[in-house]
């Protein structure tokens, strides 16, 4: 469930940006290897939900 939650805010942030695609799939990728590691994934978390902020405020800027 977790997993998906990450997947759907990569799924949002790379449609703000074709660059932060391959960023989020390198992401997912390796949250999915080291799942173990409970703050890996919760820094992924907070990482793509900052991206997603940022990158809505540039688009709202321009």
């Amino acid at each position: 469930m977790l997993i998906d939650f990450v997947h759907q805010l990569f799924k949002i942030g790379s449609m703000a940006s074709g660059n932060f695609n391959r960023c989020s799939k390198n992401l997912f990728s390796g949250l999915l290897k080291q799942n173990q590691k409970g703050a890996l994934v919760v820094t992924g978390i907070r990482g793509s939900i900052l991206m997603i902020i940022t990158l809505s405020l540039r688009d709202a800027m321009f």
